[in-house]
């Protein structure tokens, strides 16, 4: 509340995992009674979010705003199209992060010069499109209501007009790589390097630009902090735990943009649709102060 946020959803990838109806009536409840905000929880789109077996989709209607399979990918292409379609039957939307685990496993940036300089293991863009690529089609084929979230600005340029699919945004990916010896400095989604602009002491700004066009209509904040035991500093062969504060800098970073020579690519009405209206209307929620 004090960085300027009324509402959150919470994601499902705790202990126990919200698969069931009595974990989002507890959440619902002690929000209730508690919360100085306005707390509604994502259900898991598979039990345990192992990506196997589809969970129960009925969630929707006990309060569930929507599905997702956290911070991994479901890789099944059967229980995606399946989920899909139970979840049009109740008009609930399915909310996939875009990675191919196959593709990204163990690495700690994104594919390029710079990770081969540092000679660090990147992942491809490709691991972010094959599943994007299989999503739009399940999509078309089933009807069900879609966000692709955390999504590149081309793909989300690319994609934005394809039938059924709403894209996200993450606040936004920062343009750096992770300095080799600071691990605790790794995001998810990986860390973005825009290396043309880089190469002329620019930073890029494919999400805004993306944000202003509409290409990508919601800025969430991907809150997600970690403690200092789950990251650690030195290169290892096992990339540590992922994640950042994003509540208290949501508001503030994208206030900031207006300020900068950007301000002209982003409207301030733009900015805050992007980051309250607009989510509020995909999930079917009353828009609060």
């Amino acid at each position: 509340m004090a960085g300027g946020v009324t509402t959150i959803l919470c994601m499902p990838d705790t202990d126990p995992v919200i698969d069931d109806v009595a974990l989002v009536d507890f959440i619902l409840r002690r929000a209730r009674d508690t919360a100085s905000v306005h707390v509604h929880p994502m259900a898991a789109m598979t039990k345990d979010l192992a990506g196997e077996e589809m969970a129960e989709i009925g969630l929707y209607e006990v309060g569930a705003v929507a599905f997702t399979n956290g911070k991994t990918s479901v890789a099944n292409a059967r229980v995606m199209r399946n989920v899909l379609a139970y979840a049009k039957d109740f008009g609930a939307l399915i909310v996939h992060h875009l990675e191919d685990a196959t593709l990204s496993k163990d690495s700690v940036m994104n594919e390029g010069e710079i990770a081969t300089r540092l000679g660090l293991r990147g992942a491809p863009t490709a691991a972010e499109t094959i599943v994007l690529e299989r999503d739009i089609r399940l999509v078309e084929l089933t009807g069900g209501r879609y966000h692709a979230g955390q999504i590149q600005p081309g793909l989300a340029r690319c994609h934005s007009q394809r039938q059924g699919a709403r894209l996200a945004c993450d606040l936004w990916r920062l343009d750096q790589p992770p300095h080799p010896e600071r691990e605790r400095h790794r995001l998810l989604p990986d860390l973005l390097q825009d290396e043309a602009a880089a190469s002329h002491g620019r930073r890029p700004a494919g999400h805004v630009e993306g944000v202003a066009s509409g290409d990508i209509d919601v800025i969430v904040s991907a809150h997600d902090p970690r403690g200092a035991e789950g990251k650690h500093d030195g290169p290892s062969p096992k990339p540590p735990m992922v994640g950042a504060v994003g509540l208290e800098t949501l508001l503030g970073a994208g206030l900031r943009l207006l300020s900068q020579r950007r301000r002209s690519w982003l409207h301030f009405s733009c900015l805050l649709e992007a980051m309250s209206a607009n989510p509020a209307k995909l999930l079917d929620l009353t828009a609060v102060a």
